[in-house]
Formats: C-alpha cells, structure tokens, sequence
C-alpha cells in the first residue's frame, strides 16, 4: 500500500496519511491508529483515569512551567471570549454545587497556606494598583466594623502597656537611625514627615515564650525607622521570618521619596 494512504487498526478504515498522527518509532513514520480513534481512546482514557490525569497535568506543569505559562497567556490573549466564557462556567458551578464550592473552598486554603508570600505580593500589587477602591471599602468596613476595631486596638494597646520599658522619642530614632529605613531589605531614606516606629519584634509576640528570639518590649533597643508600606508588609513577622522584599514595595519607596524630594 502506497504511504499516501494508511489504514486505520482500531477503526478498520483507509484514510488519507495526513490523518494519522507523526511517530518516529513507525515504519512510516505516523501512528497505527487514526487521529480521530486517537482522540477517542484519549477521552476515554482520561474519564476513567482522572487522578492520573490530574497527576500527569501537574508534573507536565511543574516541569514546564515558563513554556506553559508563555502558552496560557497567548492562548488568553488569542480568545478572549472563550475565556470568558470559561469564567462564566465556573463561577456558575461554584455558586450552584455546593461540592463543587467546598472542594474548591478547601483547596484555595491549602494553596494559599503553601504560598504565603505569593498571597502577600499578589494582595500589595493589587492595593498599589486600585488604591481609590481599597480606600473606599477600607472606610465602608471601618465604619461598619467600629466595635471591633476598638477592642482590636484595645487588646494592642493592653500588650504594648504591659511590656512598656522607656517612653521613646520619635526624633531620637529617627537620629539615630539616619533617617533611613531599618526594615531587612529596604534601607531607603524615608519623608521626614510621613514615618512610622516599627516594632523589631512585634506587638503580637508580647505573651510568647520562644526561646528562639527576645521578648517583645516598648523600649529604644525594639523599635526603628520605617517606611508605613515596609511596616505593613512586614506585619507582625520576625526578622529571620522576612522573605526578600517585593520590588514594588521598594518602587513605592523611592517614589515617595522623589515626590518628598520634588515638593522641597
């Protein structure tokens, strides 16, 4: 049989060899079966196996991340109303199958457990880029929430006022300090008038007793010169618990200190 034409071993029909997927192990160079049986025992294949398949997707992706990532983002960019569309779909499932939710409830948690510092940086880069927004539900939720910011800022102050060792002086830090900024990382020089006083060990760690750091105290040895976006970012974490500063943090940085810089 000429090689123009090949017959197909699962369907039993004659078809044209440009039907027939490429395999290099072949006499002729393409596969026993057609593309259409190949597709076939494909689907088939995956509904009856769909861990395994979920599986092999994974270490596909895991192993292939940047070719795979560069592909999904064309593919976004190429058809955008089938994107949509997919989104419409799954935001239907999860509102009308309450296993659906709840399977994908427990599996954002474990992601989001397994990446803190992705959920950190994904959450700052949205407040840098919608700041009006934020700021309106910031103040819609405050003003909801006011009993509970008290007791919050009571139960902060409760802790500072217990492990209080020194008043301190905000221009004596700042002397000390340069001016500059002593979040790991950052080291910038900060607006004389827009500066907090960061806790090297923070408020939260007032009652713990770990053996691996000081205790927290109010006093000139705990506290440090700080950008506001630095001290957010940084929380209520340890030093030794700091990942490599985000670039945009320190963008938002140095911007301010330009703006500061210009309106002198």
């Amino acid at each position: 049989m000429p090689y123009e034409m090949k017959h197909c071993k699962d369907c039993g029909r004659t078809k044209p060899l440009t039907q027939f997927y490429r395999h290099k192990e072949s006499r002729d160079g393409h596969r026993w079966n057609c593309k259409e049986c190949g597709k076939n025992a494909t689907r088939q294949w995956n509904a009856e196996n769909p861990e395994r398949k979920a599986e092999m997707g994974h270490a596909y992706y895991e192993d292939n991340k940047p070719t795979s990532l560069e592909r999904s983002r064309l593919w976004t960019l190429e058809h955008p109303e089938e994107r949509k569309g997919h989104a419409r779909n799954w935001a239907r499932q999860r509102r009308e199958d309450p296993e659906f939710r709840e399977a994908q409830g427990v599996a954002n948690k474990v992601w989001r457990l397994a990446n803190p510092e992705k959920v950190r940086s994904a959450g700052e880069r949205y407040r840098l880029e919608h700041k009006e927004e934020v700021a309106a539900r910031s103040r819609a939720w405050k003003q909801a929430n006011r009993r509970r910011l008290s007791d919050q800022e009571n139960l902060r102050r409760e802790r500072k006022l217990a492990n209080w060792i020194e008043d301190v002086d905000r221009q004596v830090i700042f002397d000390r300090d340069s001016g500059r900024c002593g979040i790991p990382g950052c080291g910038l020089t900060v607006d004389p008038h827009d500066w907090q006083l960061d806790h090297i060990v923070p408020v939260a760690h007032a009652h713990c007793n770990c053996s691996s750091h000081t205790a927290f105290e109010h006093s000139y040895r705990n506290v440090r010169v700080s950008h506001p976006r630095c001290n957010s970012w940084k929380n209520d974490r340890l030093d030794s618990e700091l990942p490599p500063i985000p670039l945009h943090i320190l963008e938002t940085a140095k911007v301010a200190l330009e703006e500061d810089a210009i309106a002198i």
